[in-house]
């Protein structure tokens, strides 16, 4: 984490507020904060008015920081997956940027056509031809203007410095990725549960190269669902090839892992929020840390993101 001194990660839920903050003491890098607040009203960031969103944010933001403030003035936020619409679509890799932006406007028109795509704003990343996809394509985000305008506001007014914003999924990847050592070989399924939504990326290398999201009736849909992605003759998904599962989101707990493992037949995982990162003494007996660490998964891979 060369560069940062102190950063602090926000993961906003429809109903709470997550924290981690990392600070540098002594040449390491320390978890110094691990907390949550719940917020004063049920928050949609889809639909709900900007002044309710600010209102509720700044609460929980003053609620937080009143138990322990912040050292940090450099801070990113993870949002729920709603908040973005993610899809992969085919990528011709000749195009220029500008040009692949609006071949992606495009598309996303064409995909939900009420929506005024010049109000949102893109993101990908590039995805090879691979084993599992045939044809090169992105993985893209479209993210509505207002929401990140909202967050650089309320920045200015905390005096704080909005580094990233990110999906919960993307972010929750990042502590993967950082924690667990032996996922920088072979193929692995991440996938994150949220607000009856499954967010879910074949990883190989550590890197994803496949994505789908679907609505969930309730979370025991979730195998059934994978299923009938498995199955898709278009892919070429063997579960076979799979190494592991890494699980994580708000309707994740220790008892659906493990229920979810033995129904799907593949070694499955609660992303570790924590691993390789020393945490301050006085989080040792702390129940986020003990209990719950699995569930801070996105304000950690927020937290722990440099680029």
């Amino acid at each position: 984490m060369i560069g940062l001194e102190h950063h602090a990660g926000f993961n906003l839920t429809s109903n709470k507020l997550q924290l981690v903050e990392v600070s540098l003491e002594n040449d390491e890098f320390l978890v110094d904060s691990i907390d949550e607040v719940y917020l004063n009203e049920f928050l949609n960031l889809s639909v709900d008015k900007e002044t309710k969103i600010v209102s509720i944010l700044q609460a929980a933001y003053d609620e937080i920081t009143l138990k322990k403030p912040l050292k940090s003035r450099a801070v990113s936020f993870s949002l729920p997956l709603d908040t973005f619409l993610t899809h992969q679509l085919p990528l011709e890799a000749s195009l220029l940027h500008q040009d692949i932006l609006e071949q992606f406007k495009w598309d996303y028109s064409l995909l939900y056509p009420t929506l005024k795509f010049d109000n949102y704003v893109f993101q990908y990343f590039e995805v090879e031809k691979n084993n599992i996809v045939n044809y090169n394509s992105a993985i893209v985000s479209a993210v509505p203007r207002k929401i990140l305008q909202l967050l650089q506001n309320f920045c200015n007014t905390n005096k704080l410095h909005l580094r990233f914003v990110d999906s919960v999924h993307f972010a929750s990847d990042k502590a993967i990725t950082f924690n667990q050592n032996f996922i920088i070989n072979g193929y692995n399924l991440s996938i994150y549960l949220s607000d009856k939504i499954a967010s879910i990326e074949v990883l190989e290398n550590g890197t994803p190269i496949f994505y789908r999201f679907s609505h969930l009736e309730n979370s025991s849909k979730l195998i059934d669902l994978l299923n009938e992605i498995f199955n898709d003759s278009t892919l070429k998904l063997d579960k076979s090839i799979l190494d592991s599962v890494f699980l994580s989101g708000d309707e994740i707990s220790l008892t659906f892992i493990q229920s979810f493992e033995d129904n799907f037949g593949v070694r499955t995982y609660a992303v570790q929020s924590f691993g390789k990162i020393n945490v301050k003494p006085h989080l040792f007996e702390a129940k986020y840390y003990l209990d719950k660490f699995f569930n801070f998964s996105s304000a950690a891979g927020i937290c722990f993101r440099l680029a």
